[in-house]
């Protein structure tokens, strides 16, 4: 007879991505990095009804209303704030004040210690990786193949570090916005079916990741869930821009500006502070990965395996700073 499990909690994991971005060495003058980041929000069933609350009256920017739930009938503004929040589409006014909106409920989240935001980004620099250990460049999508492999790291990172304390994680869905990941041959039901074989602490509810579109209004199901992968959308985007400064528009600077006393200042210049005013230490973690070219090592060697392992980190350049204090540019 198995032992009855104490101490559980059920999760549902939203999921986005960021592929194959070029960061140009415009100090020394080498060559470019090419950077995939993975960004996943967990959202425990216990807190799920009261995130998605302050998502929700987040959105509303009536300045006499300060709730979404009922405001249809009396606020004509209600249809233009009931819109996708993406990123790279910042350029519109009412995204982007939502998207501060949002921005200002994460910091509010960790200085009043709300516990609500539990999210992962991992940002893989592929430059640093012998890309033949994945599969011949004419397959159907290397691309997809890379992402798969980290992506399950990625699952793994994030809801083990952040729920530890538990005896089981029970993980009730995964979904993912909708992209070419959907049509590959293993990633929809490999990451699911992988760990819950080998992670006897983790239980997967579903038998494949779920694909969704980030537009609510046009999801199928149960909306609610689009809101969540809107989330993490603003959250990696904002991160990328952060690290890469990759748009000069100035609503998605402002956003990654924002942002970055948490997700740049704190998250990747401070992780381990677990005195933080911000709360986020063992909630909300930026890693990269690899820190040394693995490419030169053995697949097959003990050394490339322990390296494999021992080989992410946190610190690196926030080049969206150079806007606020530029740098003197060595010439090539």
């Amino acid at each position: 007879m198995m032992e009855s499990v104490l101490n559980a909690i059920t999760v549902t994991l939203y999921c986005d991505e960021i592929v194959n971005v070029r960061l140009e060495d415009d100090i020394l003058g080498g060559e470019p990095e090419y950077w995939d980041y993975i960004g996943i929000l967990a959202v425990p069933e216990s807190k799920r009804e009261a995130l998605l609350k302050k998502l929700l009256n987040a959105r509303c920017l009536n300045p006499d209303n300060e709730v979404w739930e009922g405001c249809e009938s009396r606020c004509r503004w209600h249809d233009d704030n009931n819109t996708e929040v993406h990123y790279t589409d910042l350029d519109d006014t009412k995204k982007y004040k939502i998207a501060c909106s949002w921005v200002d409920l994460l910091i509010q989240n960790g200085k009043r210690n709300w516990d609500l935001i539990y999210f992962y980004i991992l940002g893989l620099n592929r430059s640093k990786l012998d890309l033949e250990r994945f599969g011949p460049a004419n397959q159907q999508n290397r691309d997809v193949t890379i992402y798969n492999r980290f992506f399950r790291t990625a699952v793994q990172k994030s809801t083990k570090s952040f729920f530890h304390r538990f005896d089981l994680i029970i993980v009730e869905n995964v979904y993912h916005d909708v992209g070419s990941e959907q049509d590959h041959e293993y990633f929809p039901w490999h990451v699911v079916w992988k760990l819950g074989w080998e992670d006897e602490k983790l239980n997967f509810n579903c038998n494949e990741i779920a694909f969704i579109s980030s537009d609510h209004r046009k999801s199928d199901g149960d909306p609610v869930h689009s809101h969540f992968i809107q989330f993490i959308d603003l959250l990696l985007g904002s991160t990328f821009n952060i690290l890469h400064y990759a748009s000069g528009n100035p609503n998605k600077v402002d956003i990654a500006l924002r942002a970055k006393e948490l997700l740049g200042d704190r998250l990747i210049g401070r992780p381990n502070n677990k005195n933080s005013r911000y709360h986020y230490f063992g909630r909300q973690r930026i890693e990269f990965f690899p820190r040394e070219n693995l490419s030169s090592y053995d697949a097959d060697s003990i050394v490339y395996r322990m390296k494999r392992m021992d080989n992410f980190y946190t610190g690196r350049e926030l080049r969206i700073g150079r806007r606020l204090q530029p740098v003197l540019l060595m010439s090539k």
